[in-house]
């Protein structure tokens, strides 16, 4: 009976312990659901950035492209050629702040990929140590389960073994009762 008394608080705490290992693992898997879902969206906008640099060369290269056709038509035409040429330079410079432009714009989405890679990096990294954690709370919570299971299979034991005596202890009685009637009994005849 003391064995059980004993056994009692072990029992409570590791029922305690075992219900905040479970809440710290479902934090940490929200927490890796989370992660999931920023990974996603970084990688969405990755795609975006790429599709507007390509979007802005292309745009580019058409309107080099024009600008040479036309260049190339002014030369041909001889009477024009003068106002031709200075129309060619100003939409030339028009062309070049365009490509200074597309520059800017390429460098800035150079740089928003490599923050945003630089934090998927960081993501993945805080991903990896959150498996960690949540691998050894796994093997933790199962260390603490088969404890908790030999703790069981001792109180049983041990309940078993206290049936065993209380059963022994009321065969003496039963015997010690009857010892007491035969020795009770030449006295009264």
């Amino acid at each position: 009976m003391r064995a059980l008394d004993e056994m009692r608080p072990k029992i409570v705490e590791l029922t305690g312990a075992k219900l905040e290992l479970a809440e710290k693992v479902e934090d940490l898997e929200r927490a890796l659901h989370s992660r999931d879902i920023n990974i996603s969206q970084l990688e969405s906008l990755l795609n975006e950035v790429r599709y507007q640099k390509e979007e802005s060369e292309n745009k580019w290269q058409a309107a080099l492209t024009e600008h040479e056709k036309e260049h190339s038509g002014a030369q041909k035409a001889s009477l024009n050629l003068q106002k031709a040429h200075s129309d060619l330079e100003e939409e030339l410079e028009t062309a070049l702040a365009s490509l200074r432009n597309l520059e800017l714009q390429r460098t800035n989405h150079h740089q928003e990929i490599a923050r945003r890679l630089e934090e998927f990096e960081r993501l993945t990294e805080s991903y990896n140590t959150r498996s960690d954690e949540l691998h050894n709370l796994k093997r933790e919570v199962e260390a603490r389960r088969r404890a908790q299971e030999e703790e069981q299979e001792f109180l049983e034991r041990a309940q078993n073994e206290i049936e065993g005596l209380r059963v022994e202890l009321d065969a003496r009685d039963e015997e010690i009762q009857r010892l007491h009637e035969v020795v009770s009994s030449p006295v009264s005849s």
